[in-house]
């Protein structure tokens, strides 16, 4: 085994003079620093540049479409007048939920970035989501009190 290892060695140095040896703990990793190697970092970092030109393309779709959406929504609701505008204030909050989230997972680089934002977004979705459902309670009205009336 020792002398495969040798062997494997000598190989590299001889074919590349920019051979590097590094150590792992106890054995020795042996880098090539050669044409394959070369081409395969340039074209992982060209496939870098093209995944974040991506997202920045995306981020701005997206953007877009939250203010075209945003518009429509608000357009409609202004149409039926003033009795809508409890609803305004609901419709808007719930699209600027939904897109800022999917701006959130769209811009993420790891899952630890995502776990405090949408943990925010979820709390105030549940606000927007619980006062557009919750019912107004009519106010009990106090009894009437006739002065001449007697139970």
């Amino acid at each position: 085994m020792d002398l495969f290892r040798l062997s494997l060695e000598a190989a590299a140095k001889a074919a590349s003079p920019a051979s590097a040896r590094r150590t792992n703990g106890a054995e020795p990793v042996i880098v090539v620093n050669d044409a394959t190697t070369a081409k395969a970092d340039q074209l992982t970092h060209e496939f870098r540049l093209e995944r974040e030109k991506n997202k920045l393309y995306e981020a701005a779709f997206v953007s877009v479409l939250a203010v075209v959406m945003l518009f429509i929504v608000l357009r409609f609701l202004s149409v039926r007048g003033p009795a809508a505008t409890p609803h305004m204030v609901n419709a808007t909050g719930l699209i600027c939920i939904v897109f800022g989230t999917i701006l959130l997972v769209l811009m993420a680089e790891s899952e630890t970035q995502l776990t405090a934002s949408v943990g925010i977004l979820g709390a105030v979705a549940g606000y927007l989501f619980r006062s557009m459902h919750q019912e107004v309670e009519p106010k009990p009205k106090p009894p009437a009190e006739d002065a001449g009336a007697l139970p």
